[in-house]
């Protein structure tokens, strides 16, 4: 009996990191077929991961969240105030360098308010962070009212758009993210607590300080992604950011990240997925398929996988 459990859970442990690199093979292969190679030149192929390059960013942070079955809707907020506040301080002609310190203090706190009010206000963190999200994307909108954009400084954009430095420091955010996630305790906790926050708790784990700490995570890699999504566009609009949060859930869902939480949970969910929904969002758009439908048909598949991928336990209700 117990011989036949480990064999059904190496067996599901193997689907679970196979399933999603068929997936983003398939969706290659499939529209490489449907473009007449065109998905496989090098200037899309180039398109793609500069796209997928944000969700992906802030994906590695989504980890942590995701991993002892949380959520945070305030990425999009976040995002948003960050590039307001990026481009405002480089048009009065602050260094970059404090324009950066002060994004990344804007994500530490973001992050932090979140999770504090989740765990201390004892409030579903998907309405914590849903509120956060209003407050801090009311105050970047206001701050542009009256402004068609907020233009970014060329010398900017020339630093932060560069295709090496941004490739760099993805892959040195996924290492560091890597490590922290299975070599610490910040990891291997927020997977315990996904497991079973009670059982988390009466083993020790302070679980209030390491679900903020998740929050403050995912909002350091969601300001870092503002600083190299303002520095890409070139200018700031009142709607920046919009939808990355749900970007970001599609992604994590599409790398087989169960939203479960718990220990399978893996990092790689994240650049898996990401390069998923968007090469599947980019096939789509070179065959023709307008961008409503687009987006429904990521819905759905949204849906499938998290059918498939989520952790039932006997006895639970759906409510």
């Amino acid at each position: 009996m117990g011989m036949q459990f480990i064999r059904k859970d190496s067996k599901s442990s193997i689907l679970s990191a196979v399933l999603p690199l068929l997936g983003l093979l398939f969706v290659i292969v499939l529209f490489s077929a449907l473009t007449g190679g065109q998905m496989l030149q090098v200037k899309n192929m180039s398109m793609i991961i500069n796209q997928a390059f944000t969700v992906c960013l802030i994906a590695i942070g989504g980890i942590f969240v995701y991993a002892h079955g949380g959520m945070d809707f305030s990425i999009s907020g976040l995002v948003c105030l960050d590039c307001v506040v990026a481009g405002t301080m480089l048009q009065m002609g602050i260094a970059p360098v404090f324009v950066v310190i002060t994004v990344l203090a804007m994500g530490i706190l973001s992050g932090a308010l979140v999770g504090s009010v989740s765990v201390y206000l004892r409030i579903p963190v998907f309405l914590a962070s849903l509120a956060v999200q209003y407050i801090l994307k009311g105050i970047g909108e206001s701050s542009v009212a009256g402004k068609i954009t907020i233009y970014i400084p060329a010398y900017f954009s020339r630093f932060f758009n560069n295709w090496a430095f941004r490739i760099t420091v993805l892959f040195l955010v996924f290492c560091l993210g890597w490590y922290l996630f299975n070599r610490t305790k910040l990891g291997k906790y927020q997977k315990a607590i996904g497991g079973n926050e009670t059982v988390a708790a009466l083993s020790g784990v302070n679980t209030r300080r390491y679900i903020i700490l998740s929050h403050v995570i995912l909002g350091i890699c969601a300001s870092i992604a503002a600083v190299f999504s303002v520095a890409r566009s070139g200018a700031v609009a009142a709607n920046s950011g919009a939808g990355l949060e749900l970007d970001v859930l599609v992604a994590l869902v599409l790398g087989g990240m169960p939203l479960s939480g718990g220990s399978r949970a893996r990092i790689r969910a994240a650049v898996i997925g990401a390069l998923t929904v968007t090469a599947l969002q980019n096939g789509l758009t070179l065959v023709g398929v307008e961008a409503s439908i687009v987006e429904g048909i990521t819905g759905v598949l949204f849906i499938v996988c998290v059918a498939f991928t989520f952790v039932r336990k006997p006895g639970d209700i759906v409510k």
